[in-house]
């Protein structure tokens, strides 16, 4: 029986290999080269063309520039409280209105999730090509034009909802601190736009001037939850679907609604210690190309 139990784990010993074998985690070029679900709008139809006005399939390249951390267990646990904490806050707008966040750090599964800071809007490419010339241009960009050694991610002392350009979702969101913002985020955001500029053989369309109208280096952020489908959403597409001569009324008092959320966040300014603990550094910028991220690092020091 002592030789039999020699050759054999106890259950102890399994879940203590089972741990180890989970905290090493996978290696980072695992989970880039896999995080990306499937591009399936990467094809759009459209009418009109030399087809005799058949449909036709289009070919669609984007990307999407972003600086990406994994919170710690410790992270996770304190933006549960920061989430749990702003609900409540923002319950005290009308309950018709509320939003119901859910947190963005972890699956429906329960399996951890990475969190990040958009460096761009959706950037939209008229061929493979183009998107492969804009990936290596980036890379060579940040690498010789970006200053060198890890960057440290520190963020301000408040929440903000912001929405997307649909108007279709709401995200509850750490604002970057305004000295990481105007000395590195904007850096990187000139790399960012010479890079496109070398690679894009056409002019932005106008749904491209539209995102990039709409997002700036000064309102970085990393959204930390989410909420689909909310009340103040369904109310602004009801009104807009009704009559789209009062798409305009209705746009003004969805940016009402929001700026009264961001009111009732002011109220709950967020600790020097926890955002301390919130900080990280990253050595590189992402980007996705196809259903990869593709690393762009920062010169190393020395």
């Amino acid at each position: 029986m002592n030789h039999l139990k020699d050759l054999y784990c106890s259950e102890e010993e399994d879940d203590e290999q089972l741990d180890e074998g989970l905290s090493a985690g996978l290696p980072s070029e695992i989970l880039d080269k896999y995080c990306i679900s499937p591009n399936v709008e990467k094809y759009e139809y459209a009418l009109g063309s030399d087809m005799r006005g058949a449909n036709f399939a289009i070919g669609k390249w984007s990307s999407f520039v972003f600086i990406e951390t994994r919170p710690s267990r410790r992270q996770q646990s304190l933006l549960d409280a920061i989430l749990h904490k702003a609900s409540a806050r923002l319950g005290h707008t009308s309950t018709m209105l509320a939003p119901v966040f859910n947190p963005l750090h972890v699956s429906e599964l329960g399996s951890p999730l990475p969190l990040h800071v958009s460096l761009t809007a959706n950037l939209d490419f008229g061929s493979a090509r183009e998107l492969d010339t804009f990936a290596k241009m980036l890379q060579i960009e940040v690498l010789q034009n970006f200053p060198a050694g890890p960057l440290d991610i520190t963020f301000a002392p408040r929440l903000r909802v912001y929405d997307n350009i649909e108007h279709s979702s709401l995200f509850l969101a750490l604002e970057v601190a305004a000295h990481v913002k105007s000395r590195s985020i904007s850096r990187l955001c000139t790399l960012i736009t010479e890079s496109l500029d070398f690679c894009r053989s056409h002019e932005p369309s106008q749904r491209d001037a539209a995102r990039s109208s709409a997002w700036s280096f000064e309102n970085a952020h990393m959204s930390i939850a989410r909420c689909d489908n909310s009340a103040i959403t369904r109310k602004y597409a009801h009104q807009c679907h009704l009559s789209p001569a009062f798409s305009a009324a209705a746009l003004r008092s969805y940016r009402q609604e929001l700026a009264n959320l961001n009111q009732l966040l002011e109220s709950m300014p967020l600790e020097s210690e926890l955002l301390d603990e919130l900080k990280f550094q990253c050595s590189g910028i992402k980007l996705t190309k196809e259903r990869a991220n593709v690393w762009a690092p920062f010169a190393s020091l020395g």
